[in-house]
């Protein structure tokens, strides 16, 4: 089998579309996958067959993003090439790349990935999108709660996306420019299971288990998460809350019960962004008309008030109670033991 007659699927987001789950499916069908000469290289070309540089990690994304632009696009190319070279030879017909961290920084890799295009190379361009408002809410509590990625104290919807104004556009027209014959662009809020839509493009329907991740936390973990991000100065990964949940102090005037409805968005709320991103939306929305796909819509969201349950907050306050004791009990052992080897 020939360069000419492999094929690279370019899947590039947007965030908040099942990209995770897109990705753990791959991830855990790999041996599946494999079944039908198709690869999964990761996010960040993990998998692909050349390993060479340091940030071929699927968490060293920042590693990748200091290089200065000539260098990953060089690097970039040199990897897929040479990747390519060994699994066309193994027989393999088709590999698959997936980070949405592409979607607003195509200058590190679209330069690389169209030259290779023209030279022959078959790529497809895979992209999915969201109604603006929505989208805002599911990114809020992605990264304005779950992971802080700001200083101080968790801001509350208004604050966090008065800061950052929803916009596709611009992330979607060099990718629309550059692949418009070989450019999948997916109206997320029309599709039932994104993961098996996405495997469907693949022609791996029904081949991989489809799966989803990231399933969005109740409100009782969002307030527990805001409570400990609040004490963490700079940015909070959500894995120190999952590694360590605890505080130093406790506010006994704490109405926990209203600290959801004072984060989350209303009604109203969505609508600014709705409204916002008005002409955003229409220049979207004639992408999506190219693409015979139904516009993102923008009608009024109805916001429904988390039910807090007391109930499940005292469930999880007791787990975390006993798992704490677990761990201050095995430290409790550690130092017993090296106390008794100094002793001795």
């Amino acid at each position: 089998m020939s360069r000419e007659k492999f094929k690279l699927y370019f899947h590039c987001g947007a965030g908040k579309t099942g990209t995770s789950s897109i990705q753990n499916a791959l991830r855990l069908g790999r041996d599946e996958l494999k079944k039908h000469n198709v690869q999964y290289w990761g996010l960040m070309l993990e998998f692909a067959p050349v390993k060479k540089y340091d940030w071929q990690v699927a968490s060293e994304s920042k590693r990748f993003l200091k290089l200065n632009v000539v260098e990953a696009l060089v690097q970039v190319e040199e990897v897929v090439r040479e990747s390519i070279a060994i699994a066309v030879k193994e027989g393999v017909e088709a590999a698959v790349w997936s980070n949405e961290l592409f979607f607003g920084r195509h200058d590190t890799v679209l330069g690389a990935l169209k030259k290779m295009e023209r030279e022959g190379l078959s790529i497809d361009v895979i992209m999915y999108l969201r109604r603006h408002d929505a989208w805002a809410k599911s990114a809020y509590v992605q990264w304005g709660i779950k992971h802080k990625t700001y200083s101080g104290k968790v801001k509350t919807f208004k604050e966090y996306i008065k800061e950052r104004p929803v916009r596709f556009f611009d992330s979607v027209k060099p990718w629309v420019d550059a692949f418009d014959r070989n450019f999948y662009l997916c109206n997320f809020d029309e599709i039932q299971d994104v993961v098996s839509h996405f495997l469907s493009i693949i022609s791996m329907d029904g081949k991989v288990r489809s799966c989803r991740v990231n399933e969005t936390p109740t409100p009782e973990e969002l307030v527990l998460r805001k409570l400990f991000n609040d004490r963490v100065a700079g940015e909070a990964m959500p894995s120190r809350f999952d590694q360590l949940v605890g505080s130093r102090t406790i506010d006994a005037g704490l109405d926990i019960a209203n600290i959801i409805d004072e984060l989350m968005p209303t009604s109203d709320d969505l609508e600014m962004v709705s409204v916002d991103s008005k002409e955003d939306r229409r220049l979207v929305n004639e992408v999506l008309e190219k693409f015979n796909q139904k516009p993102l819509k923008s009608d009024r969201l109805i916001v429904q008030n988390a039910e807090f349950s007391h109930e499940m907050m005292l469930g999880y306050l007791a787990q975390i109670v006993i798992n704490q004791g677990v761990k201050i009990e095995s430290l409790q052992k550690q130092l017993q033991d090296l106390a008794g080897k100094n002793k001795s």
